[in-house]
């Protein structure tokens, strides 16, 4: 059987291959961590050692049988290089805080000032890349300063391009007209950085084999059969609810939505909507760490968190690239000390409330909702998912990062990549009574209070699953 694709995942933690056949069934698979270093809020990857990384897996799923492969990475992570190439500073991630907050601080006066205004308060804050172009753009003026994708397309030899979700991440392009914005540039002192290209998610050559790149969300989210009425829920080392819509985004958008570009080729362009909540899967792990790693959390049953008494771990609350840290949480409710089991248990609900929130900061209440991420694979939070979510609820076993941007490097030749994503039931729609609390609990003084009410329909919930 002709083995057709392969897909890179970049990510955060891992880095991972698949190799696919014609049915979509992964015939040869490899993952090993990434080179994430943390050091006092800073959190920060090697480039060289993605680079070869990026490269062995590349020679691996050539030599397994791919014929093309699509690359999918994280976002929001900017570094500096040389146009010949040499690396001039590490990838500063998304999930980093101390750089993030320096370098806002050493933004232009007027650039602060424009942060306290809707809407420049949006792009021009200490969570986005923005503040990070302009400190190492400061630094290096002769340099690339961008965002990883446009190093990666370069070490595939196609050229200094950047692809549509990362470029509208940083603040500098617009998410609607894929265009730089010029009072965004002169606001941030960035008139005159050299921006990439903005190419297509689909490259016009295979340079290496190389057919795709894509961000790691919209990749997942292209991987399933969803349209605009189903939501994407992936856990994993943060969190993020994303649903495509028709047309450009609004110019306006609800509190807590971001407008995202899908993907582009040529002149189809395909947006979304996401949520989001960074780092909160670091948070989950910093957490189970204490306990006995996520074993523990894999053991739980229903019936361990009957006596649960409420408590809420929230991760700090962020935006688009901040950095919240595997341990940087808030905890409302009972503030009691709390043995092995109660914080596994408070571990679970915490998961299941801010997934719930998540979805529900939508705001339209999706008829499907597939649940990928490796917290997904524990077996309590995805019982309580199926029944807290609206609709028909279903559960990807399978990857579906690496595989939608497999599909995305055959979209051209007019192939697909099927995934395999079983109904695990149909949500009581709880989401609604959980989630709408636990906003007034963000917002309202009386936390633990409200605390209470989110706890009181999900221990209602434990008793009867």
């Amino acid at each position: 059987m002709e083995r057709l694709a392969a897909g890179i995942d970049l990510g955060t933690s891992r880095i991972k291959l698949h190799v696919y056949n014609e049915e979509g069934r992964i015939v040869y698979s490899e993952s090993r961590p990434s080179p994430l270093h943390w050091h006092r809020g800073k959190a920060w990857h090697d480039p060289q050692a993605l680079r070869q990384a990026l490269l062995e897996m590349r020679k691996r799923a050539l030599e397994k049988g791919a014929k093309t492969i699509g690359i999918a990475l994280y976002r929001a992570s900017v570094t500096a290089w040389k146009p010949g190439g040499e690396i001039l500073e590490p990838v500063i991630l998304w999930l980093d805080r101390q750089i993030h907050e320096e370098a806002y601080r050493r933004l232009p006066l007027r650039a602060r000032v424009a942060a306290k205004i809707p809407p420049y308060n949006k792009v021009i804050n200490k969570h986005t890349p923005l503040p990070v172009i302009h400190h190492l753009h400061a630094k290096h003026p002769k340099a690339r300063v961008w965002t990883l994708d446009a190093l990666v397309s370069e070490w595939i030899g196609a050229g200094y391009r950047t692809e549509p979700t990362a470029a509208a991440l940083t603040g500098i392009i617009n998410p609607r007209s894929l265009k730089p914005i010029p009072l965004i540039r002169e606001l941030a002192g960035l008139r005159d950085l050299q921006l990439p290209l903005l190419g297509d998610n689909i490259l016009d050559e295979e340079p290496m084999n190389v057919r795709a790149i894509i961000s790691d969300q919209q990749a997942a989210l292209l991987a399933l059969p969803c349209d605009t009425s189903c939501v994407k829920l992936s856990l994993g080392t943060g969190f993020f609810a994303d649903r495509r819509i028709q047309g450009p985004p609004p110019l306006t958008l609800p509190r807590g939505q971001l407008p995202i570009v899908l993907y582009k080729h040529g002149e189809k362009v395909e947006w979304g909507i996401e949520t989001l909540a960074p780092g909160a899967g670091l948070a989950v792990q910093g957490l189970a760490e204490a306990i006995g790693g996520f074993q523990t959390l894999h053991q739980l049953k229903p019936k361990h968190c009957k006596q649960w008494q409420g408590s809420i771990l929230l991760p700090y609350p962020a935006g688009p690239g901040a950095g919240v840290g595997a341990s940087r949480v808030v905890l409302l409710g009972n503030p009691s000390i709390m043995g092995d089991k109660e914080l596994a248990c408070t571990i679970i609900m915490s998961i299941v409330s801010v997934a719930s929130y998540l979805v529900w900061l939508h705001r339209e209440r999706p008829g499907k909702v597939y649940l990928t991420g490796s917290i997904v694979g524990i077996p309590i939070v995805r019982g309580l998912l199926q029944r807290v979510m609206p609709g028909e609820v279903y559960y990807c076993l399978q990857d579906s990062t690496p595989l939608g941007a497999a599909m995305l490097a055959l979209n051209t030749r007019g192939e697909s990549l099927p995934i395999e994503c079983d109904r695990v039931g149909s949500g009581e729609g709880l989401y609604n009574e959980v989630s709408s609390v636990f906003h007034r609990l963000l917002l309202g003084p009386d936390a633990g209070e409200r605390a209470q009410e989110v706890s009181a329909a999900l221990i209602n919930l434990v008793e009867n699953n």
